[in-house]
C-alpha cells in the first residue's frame, strides 16, 4: 500500500508540475542561470506553501483547478515556446464566442488527454492520499511557511520596485513571475487593471476632451473610409509581387497604391486597431485612453460617422467608438457562427452612402477577413487553389479519423507531414485572400458610384504564421512574433473626382509607397487626406505629404505589451 500512496503521489505532482517542468525546458523567455532558479524556487515554494497548510488529500483536491490552468500554459508553450502572455489571456477572457471556439478546438488533443487526466488524477487522490500533512513536525512546517512567505514578500518588493529603476537583479526574479500558474495569477490582474482602466475614470474624462479640429475650406464633399483587415500578411497579395494571382480584381484598379513597407504595431487585434485609431504609439500607450479617437475627431470636424463590422463585439475600446459614431451596423452575432463573409457589410454600407444627409462622411469597416479558419471566410466558388480545407480528405495525411479542417495544424511535428500541411493551409489562406479582394473592389466600387470626392485605405491588423520556416509558426499572436505577423499589406485608393480636387496629396501617396511606415501613420494621414485644421497634426506621418519620414527604427508592442523592435 505504501508503495502505491509514493508512486500515486509523485503522478498527482507531476501532474501539477508539467507545465512547469516543460518551461525550464523549452520557454525561450527564461533565460539564463538566475532566471531560471528563481522560476524553479517559486515552483517549488507555491506548491510547497499547499503542503505545509493542508493536508495531503485536501492539498491535491484544492489544487485540482489548476489542472485546467496548466491546459492553458501547456498550450501556449507548445505554441510560442515560452510562458503565457497577457494578449493569450485577453485572447480566451475577451474573444468573440465563435473566435474562442475556434482557439479551443484547434488544440483539441491537450483537451481530449485533459478530461481522462483529470478523473485519473481524482481516482488517484481519493483511493491512495492520506487525510494528513506530509511534513509531520508542526514546527517544521510553519518554519517552512514563514520562510515562503518572506519569499514571496521579498520576490514582490523587488519585481514592484525594478519597474521604476533599472536593476539588474530584476531579470533573475522576472522568473518568479514567469512560473506557472503565479505567471497567469499576474496577467490576470495586469489585464484587470487594463480594463478598469479603459472603462473607468479614463473613459469619463473624455467627455470634456476636444481635438481643436475645424474644416479649412467648404469644399466639395468628400467620403473618406478606413477599411480594417483582418489576419492580412503582406507576402500573399500579388498585388505585392506574390507568385499567384490573389488579388487580380484590385490590381485593375487605375487609382490604386499598394504599399511596400507598413508595420503593425501589435500581432493581435485588440491591441494593434488602437494605433490605428489614435495618437497612441508604443512609447505613450495611454494616449488610446486619454484622447477620443480617430471617428470622434471628424465628427468634430462637422462629418457624419459611420461603423459598420462583423467582428469585435465584445472589444470595450472599440465598442465605445462605435456607439459614438451617427450610424453602427454590427451584423448580427449569431449569423456569423456558419458563415463568415465579409459581404455581408455591403448593403448596411450602401444604405449609409444612400441616406445619410450629411455630405460629408467617414467610414470605418471592420472586416473579419481571412482570420482563422480561413476555409470560413470564403464560399465554395472561391476554392481556387486546392486541396483546401474545404476539399481535403485528411486521412491522407493521418491514419486516424477524417479531420477535415485546420485545427490540427498546430500539434502536427512530423516534417512530411508539416510539408503536406502547409500545402493545404497555403492554399486556403490564399483562396481567402481572393475573397478579401473581391470585398475591397466591391467597397470601391460602391465609392466610385457616389460620384463624390472619396479615399479608401486598406490596411490589415496583423499578418499571420502559414508554417513559413523551420520554427513551424501558424497562427498570429506568438510571443516573439515574426515578419509574416508584423508587415501587413496598406492600399490606398482615390476616385477621380478626389484626384482633381487634391492633386498634390494625390501624388505625395504615390511617391511615398516605398517608404517604411507603419499603422500609427493612419491617424494622422486621414486627418491629412481630408484637409483639415488640426494643431497637433505631425505632416511628417501622413502619408498623402511629402514630408513624411521613413521608419528608420520599427517598433512595437511583444505579446506582454512590453516595448520591442520588431523583427523586419
Amino acid at each position: 500500500m505504501k508503495r502505491k500512496y509514493i508512486i500515486s503521489f509523485i503522478v498527482l505532482l507531476l501532474f501539477l508540475l508539467l507545465p512547469n517542468i516543460l518551461g525550464l525546458i523549452v520557454a525561450r523567455d527564461v533565460t539564463g542561470f538566475g532566471m531560471n532558479l528563481m522560476y524553479l524556487l517559486a515552483t517549488v515554494a507555491f506548491y510547497l506553501l499547499g503542503l505545509t497548510v493542508f493536508k495531503q488529500r485536501t492539498f491535491f483536491y484544492v489544487y485540482s483547478p489548476l489542472l485546467l490552468f496548466n491546459a492553458v500554459e501547456l498550450v501556449y508553450q507548445i505554441l510560442n515556446q515560452a510562458t503565457t502572455s497577457l494578449l493569450f489571456i485577453y485572447t480566451i477572457v475577451k474573444a468573440e464566442h465563435g473566435e474562442f471556439m475556434e482557439l479551443l478546438m484547434t488544440y483539441w488533443p491537450i483537451l481530449f488527454i485533459f478530461i481522462p487526466a483529470w478523473i485519473l488524477y481524482f481516482y488517484l487522490n481519493h483511493k491512495f492520499l492520506p487525510k494528513d500533512y506530509l511534513i509531520k513536525n508542526k514546527t517544521i512546517r510553519i518554519s517552512l511557511l514563514s520562510l515562503i512567505v518572506i519569499f514571496f514578500a521579498v520576490s514582490a518588493i523587488v519585481l514592484s520596485s525594478s519597474n521604476h529603476k533599472d536593476k539588474p537583479v530584476s531579470d533573475a526574479w522576472q522568473g518568479v513571475v514567469k512560473a506557472c500558474p503565479i505567471n497567469l495569477a499576474v496577467q490576470s490582474v495586469q489585464l484587470a487593471s487594463i480594463w478598469d482602466d479603459m472603462n473607468g475614470e479614463a473613459q469619463s474624462r473624455l467627455d470634456d476632451f476636444h481635438f481643436g479640429i475645424q474644416k479649412k475650406t467648404d469644399e466639395e464633399p468628400e467620403i473618406l473610409l478606413l477599411l480594417i483587415g483582418e489576419t492580412s500578411r503582406y507576402y500573399n497579395w500579388s498585388i505585392n509581387g506574390y507568385e499567384r494571382p490573389t488579388s487580380p480584381l484590385i490590381e485593375q484598379q487605375k487609382n490604386l497604391v499598394s504599399y511596400d513597407s507598413c508595420f503593425t504595431i501589435a500581432n493581435l487585434t485588440a491591441v494593434s486597431v488602437k494605433y490605428m485609431l489614435s495618437r497612441a504609439t508604443p512609447h505613450d500607450i495611454e494616449l488610446a485612453s486619454k484622447e477620443k479617437s480617430l471617428p470622434e475627431a471628424f465628427q468634430e470636424a462637422g462629418y457624419s460617422t459611420a461603423w459598420i463590422a462583423d467582428q469585435s463585439f465584445m472589444n470595450s475600446y472599440l465598442n465605445r467608438i462605435a456607439y459614438t459614431c451617427d450610424y453602427l451596423y454590427y451584423h448580427p452575432h449569431e449569423e456569423l457562427q456558419r458563415k463568415y463573409l465579409d459581404t455581408v457589410l455591403l448593403a448596411p454600407l450602401q444604405q449609409y452612402i444612400a441616406t445619410e444627409e450629411n455630405p460629408k462622411k467617414f467610414i470605418v469597416i471592420h472586416s473579419l477577413g481571412s482570420h482563422f479558419k480561413y476555409s470560413s471566410r470564403y464560399p465554395e466558388e472561391y476554392c481556387k487553389y486546392k486541396p483546401d480545407m474545404k476539399t481535403i480528405e485528411w486521412v491522407q495525411l493521418f491514419d486516424s479519423a477524417q479531420l477535415k479542417n485546420e485545427n490540427i495544424a498546430a500539434t502536427v511535428t512530423n516534417p512530411t507531414v508539416i510539408n503536406e500541411l502547409r500545402e493545404v493551409i497555403v492554399n486556403s489562406y490564399d483562396n481567402a485572400i481572393g475573397f478579401v479582394d473581391y470585398f475591397i473592389n466591391e467597397v470601391i466600387e460602391t465609392l466610385k458610384q457616389t460620384g463624390k470626392p472619396a479615399a479608401l485605405v486598406y490596411v490589415g491588423d496583423h499578418g499571420e504564421n502559414l508554417l513559413d520556416d523551420e520554427r513551424n509558426m501558424m497562427l498570429h499572436g506568438t510571443f516573439s512574433g515574426s515578419k509574416y505577423e508584423w508587415h501587413v499589406p496598406m492600399f490606398v485608393w482615390t476616385s477621380d473626382e478626389y484626384n482633381n480636387l487634391h492633386p498634390q496629396k494625390v501624388q505625395a501617396i504615390r511617391d511615398n509607397k516605398n517608404k517604411h511606415i507603419s499603422t500609427m501613420n493612419i491617424f494622422h494621414s486621414f486627418i491629412n487626406m481630408a484637409n483639415l485644421d488640426y494643431p497637433l497634426l505631425e505632416e511628417n506621418k501622413c502619408i498623402d505629404s511629402y514630408q513624411l519620414q521613413a521608419d528608420t527604427v520599427r517598433w512595437g508592442l511583444d505579446a506582454n505589451l512590453k516595448l520591442t523592435i520588431l523583427e523586419d
